[in-house]
């Protein structure tokens, strides 16, 4: 017995060293191109080796996402740019693989703790480099502000995740460095929409574990108003777009990004309208030769032709993937969502808080950014992560009343090391 649990804490051990260097490449993907791309593919590799005749198991739990996959690689046979189609696509494939394998192999709590530290060192990389944009935001080490404002968010939250949900060995003093420094670089970083989804985020994980507390009776009232006031708010945004719109940039001095991505909106429906149950391709729009693409890259003034988007997550993909592919990518997204939000409240922790708080994130800036999914992308791989971890609770809601008392009999889903 005793050889038994040694190999099991030797396993999850490799698996968190793996994910984590891979995890740290998707961070350095952006700014070092394909090195970083082909360490993280010799992670997946070796995530996938270990894995061994689990992968079986865990391909058939996870159907979905590779639904999904299946589909962008099909995309390749109408797709304009086949050959990109067909590259990016397996690219996906590739971090599908690694992000799906190591939430099957990782606990939360060994996941929750090896993003914490890779936050920790892409922190102080980018504090030693201090490389800012030609606006005077910070990117640190990446290329973009985008990408180090959700990278910033996401440390805060991991970190703050570690604060609020009380000490642990292991846990608080990385959680407190790691929330302290990542607050400042996302105030470096110039964001409003990262900050505001931040704070968001952050205030929602301080009202679940408040109604963790609560009868079960109260947390469904609490959820369902809360439910209804989303939905009031959203709906009063939409039809009032354009009020809302001028209070923001009244708010935040931002002209040419607000106003163009209406403008952006409308080319996007016209372009779904064309092509709505399968899409253009997967990558398969923003692509060299495209007239309407030219024509966008030239009004904004985006000379790389590169990394312009619709700037909003389900109306991107839309006109990638079509309606079927946002189908897909709407039930994966929205039953992660609501499982998590409801683990986080049956057992509050720091690690089904920092999920929690992340798909709140997501969700808030779907709406104004494209968050997955993108081949070795960070926010790919932690947005497929918790959607394999809403795979495996999935089976624990149908048998237990609660998934505090599941966890405890599958200890391998969320280790407890106070």
């Amino acid at each position: 017995m005793r050889l038994e649990m040694t190999e099991a804490r030797y396993s999850i051990n490799v698996f968190a060293v793996t994910f984590g260097v891979g995890f740290f490449a998707a961070h350095m993907v952006t700014r070092f191109g394909s090195m970083a791309a082909l360490l993280l593919l010799l992670m997946t590799f070796l995530i996938l080796w270990l894995r061994g005749s689990k992968l079986v198991e865990d391909t058939a739990l996870n159907l979905l996402l590779w639904g999904y996959l299946l589909l962008c690689l099909l995309s390749t046979l109408w797709s304009p740019a086949p050959s990109q189609t067909l590259r990016l696509a397996i690219q996906l494939g590739i971090t599908f693989a690694f992000a799906i394998t190591a939430a099957s192999a990782l606990s939360a709590t060994a996941f929750y703790k090896t993003v914490l530290w890779v936050s920790l060192v892409v922190i102080v990389l980018s504090i030693l480099v201090g490389r800012t944009a030609a606006n005077g935001a910070w990117v640190g080490v990446f290329r973009s502000k985008n990408d180090f404002s959700q990278f910033a968010a996401c440390a805060v939250m991991a970190g703050f995740a570690g604060v609020l949900y009380g000490r642990r060995r292991g846990i608080t003093l990385p959680a407190f460095a790691c929330l302290g420094l990542a607050a400042i670089l996302l105030v470096k970083a110039n964001s409003a929409g990262a900050l505001v989804a931040t704070a968001g985020s952050c205030a929602a994980m301080v009202g679940l574990k408040l109604l963790s507390r609560f009868p079960d009776m109260a947390k469904v009232f609490a959820l369902t108003i809360l439910f209804l006031t989303v939905t009031l708010v959203a709906l009063a945004v939409t039809f009032n777009f354009s009020v809302f719109q001028q209070i923001l940039l009244d708010a935040t001095g931002k002209d040419v990004t607000l106003t163009g991505r209406t403008e952006l909106w409308a080319i996007a429906f016209e372009e779904i309208a064309q092509r709505p149950l399968l899409g253009i391709g997967y990558k398969g729009y923003w692509v060299p030769g495209n007239p309407t693409a030219e024509m966008l890259w030239e009004e904004f003034g985006i000379a790389s032709k590169q990394g312009f988007h619709f700037h909003h997550t389900l109306i991107s993909n839309a006109v990638e993937v079509g309606l079927i592919g946002v189908t897909v990518m709407g039930l994966l997204f929205f039953a992660a969502f609501f499982r998590l939000v409801r683990w986080s409240i049956e057992d509050p922790s720091a690690e089904t808080g920092f999920l929690a708080a992340l798909m709140i994130f997501t969700l808030i800036l779907m709406n104004s950014e494209v968050m997955f999914f993108g081949q070795f992308h960070k926010q790919t791989v932690l947005t497929v992560v918790a959607m394999t971890y809403a795979v495996r609770l999935r089976a624990f809601f149908g048998q237990s009343h609660t998934i505090q008392h599941s966890i405890t009999l599958t200890p391998d889903l969320n280790e407890r090391r106070v």
